[in-house]
């Protein structure tokens, strides 16, 4: 039986934009089925690890893949319909008013398909029903909270019921009571088997759900295993990260290429 190949694969893989080296060597590999958080400072490439996986940006050495294909080239022959991503940030078109339930309608969409089927109005309703805010369905998204616009952006990429599912910052200006319902619901789907991978500042809420951590420093990966967990929140709130003291330092500025 073949087996799936890896999720996300990165095999030193550097990423250089404006003559500025913002990945350096980076190797990476999410296996099916685990939840691994890409933890460090701003600035430190866990970002750019996510997007230079996704193709986003120019891997200028080595390899990045998704589900074993290589997400180097736009020709690329990626299962996108596998894949779900929730970005930093997500903001309707400027001057176009969109619903929410238009904003997860857009997560259907593709290369290969400009216009969403009558079947996915259904799936985008349930996953606004499984976010529990299918009540702002039809308010403009613009409008709408931190937290509910979180949901609706987390909504929209489940909508396509991906087997990766991608978050970068996904707590960013959600309050303490929503990034808990956040951890339960994507702890239900690890269990359901997805692979997730989470940029985030700290554990947070997630401690009990992820697998590893991946750590990066100026653009490298420093540590690769456990979760660091040098202490926590009262009542277990919060798990910060304190790699700095365990791992050399070296310059948090970016290098130029040669």
């Amino acid at each position: 039986m073949q087996l799936d190949p890896d999720p996300v694969h990165l095999e030193s893989a550097s990423v250089a934009i404006g003559g500025a080296r913002l990945l350096t060597d980076v190797d990476l590999q999410v296996h099916p089925g685990e939840a691994v958080a890409l933890l460090g400072a701003n600035g430190s490439g866990k970002s750019t690890l996510i997007r230079a996986a996704l193709g986003q940006v120019p891997v200028v050495s080595g390899d990045a893949q998704l589900f074993g294909m290589s997400t180097r080239h736009a020709a690329a022959r990626v299962p996108w319909p596998r894949i779900g991503y929730v970005p930093q940030r997500l903001s309707a078109a400027s001057g176009v008013p969109a619903t929410a339930l238009e904003v997860v309608l857009t997560g259907a969409l593709g290369r290969a398909r400009w216009w969403p089927r009558r079947s996915d109005r259904a799936r985008a309703l349930a996953a606004l029903e499984q976010l529990g805010v299918s009540e702002l369905a039809h308010r403009p998204f613009g409008v709408l909270s931190g937290g509910q616009a979180q949901r609706v952006v987390i909504a929209r990429a489940l909508i396509r019921d991906p087997d990766l599912l991608i978050l970068d910052e996904p707590l960013a200006g959600v309050d303490l009571l929503t990034q808990s319902s956040f951890a339960s619901l994507l702890s239900d789907l690890h269990t359901q088997g997805r692979t997730i991978v989470m940029v985030l500042h700290e554990l947070g809420p997630f401690a009990e759900l992820l697998d590893r951590a991946v750590v990066l420093r100026a653009g490298r990966v420093i540590h690769d295993g456990d979760l660091p967990r040098d202490h926590a929140h009262p009542h277990g709130a919060h798990d910060h990260l304190h790699v700095e003291h365990a791992m050399p330092t070296e310059p948090e500025t970016q290098r130029s290429l040669p």
